[in-house]
């Protein structure tokens, strides 16, 4: 499984509001990994995997669940509808996969939903994981595939894997304590 998560590109993005708090979001929780919800900060996982698609999140369960298991129970797949041309499958929740309508994830790419001003974001591109305190710096991500100022830990992420957090003008002379404790908390690791 760690070279199933090593082939992939998981981007979590604060940027997209919880399914459950259309208004609010999603927010990682301590210890146990289940989001809890909270007007204050927004979700949001995107997913470059090794078949080709991107994997799109907008709730924990379910990208918790496919880093788990490399899988998702109800999706809204776009064939084609990528940068590249890549098929986007959309994760849903069980909510959201009863209404025909686009779910969180869908919506906040379409521009339909924005993040709430507290954001938690991460990304693990070839093994490694990205993670962004504020929904601008992973824009820039988004749009580039880099993160111009960093603060990298070797090891520390799960299973070992290298953890890159992105750092902007206004963080970038301190090392990002509450962000890398956020990270830490949200994976379970001590």
């Amino acid at each position: 499984m760690l070279k199933s998560i090593s082939r992939r590109l998981v981007l979590v993005s604060s940027a997209v509001l919880s399914v459950a708090v259309i208004a609010g979001c999603a927010a990682p929780s301590s210890g146990s990994g289940s989001s809890s919800a909270s007007a204050e900060k927004t979700f949001f996982a995107q997913i470059y995997h090794e078949n080709g698609r991107t994997y799109m999140f907008g709730d924990v369960k379910n990208y918790k669940q496919f880093l788990s298991v490399d899988e998702v129970t109800y999706t809204r797949t776009k064939i084609g509808a990528g940068k590249s041309g890549e098929t986007i499958v959309y994760a849903l929740t069980k909510a959201e996969s009863k209404k025909l309508v686009p779910g969180t994830a869908e919506r906040f790419f379409s521009g339909q939903v924005t993040a709430a001003p507290s954001f938690y974001g991460e990304a693990v591109k070839h093994g490694r994981f990205h993670v962004f305190g504020s929904f601008e710096d992973m824009k820039a991500f988004l749009a580039s595939g880099e993160v111009p100022l960093t603060y990298t830990e070797i090891g520390t992420g799960p299973k070992g894997a290298t953890v890159i957090y992105a750092l902007n003008k206004k963080t970038a002379k301190q090392k990002p304590t509450a962000l890398v404790a956020e990270f830490k908390a949200f994976h379970g690791i001590k």
